[in-house]
């Protein structure tokens, strides 16, 4: 996981290079962002009368700082591209000293393997150490408890260098129970070489050669344009267009009917093509009285 959260800095490392670089983060990717955001809530699924209710109910949190001619579209859209926000955003918050890991592992055992202990400030060493070893997990379980692994806080008194980030059940202490759900938790500082390594990681430099990492291509398929284009003229649009007709048409001496279908309609021309039942195909010329 140490590697996994080293290659997370080294992306954010390149991000606070481009945010430094005079020519800033590349516009298009801000652009596309904001024309996807546009595209979503253009077409999204109609709500419902309550839906609506309780989104706008939502956005008018006082966090939100939304004005009322922005109540309906203001979580949706990207209405102003904001770089010192963005500049400020990963070179004072997204830092490895603000951090906190969460790790979740069937090696430290499930839910089941623990029995419900209290442990007061009179209880005994021996009697702690009998109880931890009651609550070993079991190689069988399969609901794993979790451990969280955070920058050592400013008060806190672990200075010893020898810390570090391996985890076993068996050399820490009996496990947290959060008061909501009961869930069992264990804390441990995150090393200081590990910090370190992050800190490397996260200077603004761009990622090395030998790296595949970069920023993202081009999208080419994001609409920027959603108005139709006119139709042809030799293709254009006819009331009589995917109608279906009967043609009065002469074999010899008799007049017989035939059903017909119109497909297209010729505007330069003032013609139809009609298929007829025998998938043949054949222009007519469109009569004052019906054109």
């Amino acid at each position: 996981w140490e590697q996994i959260i080293t290659q997370v800095y080294t992306y954010i490392g390149m991000i606070r290079y481009y945010c430094s670089h005079p020519d800033g983060l590349p516009m298009w990717i801000y652009d596309e962002l904001r024309l996807t955001q546009e595209a979503s809530y253009k077409y999204q699924d109609e709500k419902t009368p309550v839906g609506l209710v309780e989104d706008i109910a939502e956005v008018l949190a006082v966090h939100e700082q939304l004005p009322p001619d922005r109540l309906l579209d203001g979580s949706w859209l990207l209405l102003e591209y904001d770089e010192t926000a963005i500049k400020d955003m990963v070179d004072n918050h997204l830092i490895p000293k603000n951090s906190r890991v969460d790790l979740m592992s069937s090696t430290f055992g499930c839910a089941s393997d623990y029995i419900d202990t209290t442990t007061t400030a009179t209880t005994t060493t021996t009697n702690e150490q009998n109880s931890m070893n009651s609550t070993l997990p079991d190689e069988n379980s399969t609901t794993a408890p979790s451990i969280i692994i955070s920058t050592p806080s400013e008060n806190s008194t672990n200075n010893d260098d020898s810390v570090s980030n391996d985890f076993s059940p068996k050399s820490t202490c009996i496990p947290n129970i959060e008061p909501h759900f009961g869930a069992r938790y264990w804390c441990n500082d995150i090393h200081k070489d590990t910090m370190q390594q992050w800190f490397m990681a996260s200077a603004p430099n761009l990622p090395p050669s030998s790296s595949s990492m970069h920023l993202p291509p081009k999208n080419p398929f994001i609409p920027a344009q959603f108005s139709l284009k006119p139709l042809p003229l030799d293709d254009s649009h006819h009331p009589l267009l995917h109608c279906s007709l009967k043609l009065c048409i002469s074999v010899g001496k008799k007049k017989s009917w035939f059903p017909a279908t119109v497909i297209k309609y010729d505007l330069t021309r003032n013609k139809i093509l009609l298929s007829y039942e025998d998938e043949e195909k054949k222009w007519h010329i469109l009569g004052d009285n019906i054109a």
